[in-house]
C-alpha cells in the first residue's frame, strides 16, 4: 500500500511540471472584468501608477489593470491590452496615457497625455461611449479600428482609421475620420480635412503591419509584432523631418486643406 502511494504522489508530480503547449498558450483568454484591463503583452520598460500619484511600478504580462491607472512605457517599449468586450489596446513607446473608464456601463475612456495608442473596437457589443483624450482632441468612436497619436514637439494630434468612422471634436468644430484617412490637430490650429492614408508612407506602413500580426488575429491570443515598433518609429521621425523642411504643420499636407473654424 505504501508504495502504491509513493508511486501516485510521483505521477502526479510530474505532471504538475508538465508545461501547456504553443496551441493551448495561444487559445484567446477570457476577457478581463468589467473595469479591468488585462496585459497580454508587454515589450520593454512600461509601468503603471495610480492616476495623479507619482509611484511607478513595473507592469507584466497577466496583470489586471483597473480603472485610473496611468501607463508610462519607455523607449523601445510596447503594451498590448485586452479590454472588456475583447477590445484591444496597444500602447506605442513614450507614451503616458490615462486608463479612465474601462467598460463600466459599456463605457471606455483614455487620456493620452503623450505618445502613440492603437485601438481595436470591433465585436459582438458596442460601447456606449468609446472615447480617447488628447490635450488638443477628443476622439470618439462605436466600432472602429483607429490611432490616437500626440506629439509633444508641436503640441499635435495625429488621428488614422483603418476601419470604420470616427469622430475627432475640438471646441465646436468636428472632423468625420471614414476608413483609411487621417487627420491633424494642432493646439492652435484647426484640423486638415481628412487625407488618404496613401499620402503617408509610415501610416500605410503601419497599418499594413498591424493588420496582418496583431489586430488580425481570429481565435488566438494576440501578441506584440517585436519588429514593428522600432521600424515605425523610424518611418515616422522621417517623415516628420520632411514634413517641418517642407514647413508643415506636423504631417505633409497640401496647402489650402484646412478645415475652417466654425
Amino acid at each position: 500500500m505504501r508504495r502504491t502511494l509513493q508511486g501516485a504522489f510521483i505521477s502526479v508530480s510530474i505532471l504538475g511540471l508538465i508545461k501547456p503547449t504553443i496551441a493551448e498558450q495561444d487559445k484567446p483568454q477570457r476577457p478581463p472584468e468589467i473595469g479591468k484591463a488585462r496585459v497580454l503583452d508587454a515589450a520593454g520598460t512600461v509601468q503603471k501608477s495610480n492616476v495623479g500619484a507619482n509611484k511607478f511600478s513595473n507592469v507584466n504580462v497577466g496583470d489586471l489593470l483597473p480603472e485610473k491607472t496611468t501607463i508610462k512605457t519607455g523607449s523601445g517599449a510596447a503594451l498590448l491590452l485586452q479590454l472588456p468586450n475583447r477590445y484591444l489596446f496597444r500602447v506605442g513607446e513614450n507614451t503616458t496615457v490615462d486608463l479612465n473608464k474601462l467598460g463600466v456601463a459599456n463605457e471606455f475612456s483614455f487620456n493620452v497625455v503623450s505618445g502613440k495608442v492603437w485601438n481595436l473596437v470591433r465585436g459582438a457589443m458596442k460601447p456606449a461611449k468609446y472615447e480617447v483624450q488628447t490635450p488638443s482632441a477628443v476622439v470618439g468612436v462605436s466600432g472602429t479600428i483607429f490611432s490616437v497619436f500626440h506629439e509633444d514637439e508641436d503640441d499635435g494630434t495625429v488621428v488614422s482609421t483603418a476601419e470604420g468612422i470616427v469622430n475627432v471634436q475640438k471646441g465646436e468644430q468636428s472632423v468625420q475620420v471614414s476608413n483609411n484617412q487621417y487627420t491633424y490637430f494642432g493646439r492652435s490650429t484647426p484640423a486638415i480635412a481628412p487625407l488618404s492614408i496613401a499620402r503617408s508612407s509610415s501610416l500605410k506602413m503601419m497599418w499594413q503591419n498591424l493588420r496582418t500580426h496583431e489586430f488580425g488575429k481570429v481565435g488566438a491570443t494576440p501578441k506584440l509584432n517585436r519588429v514593428f515598433d522600432g521600424n515605425f518609429a523610424k518611418q515616422w521621425r522621417a517623415e516628420r523631418q520632411r514634413s517641418k523642411r517642407n514647413k508643415v504643420n506636423g504631417m505633409r499636407i497640401p496647402r489650402g486643406r484646412r478645415v475652417p473654424m466654425p
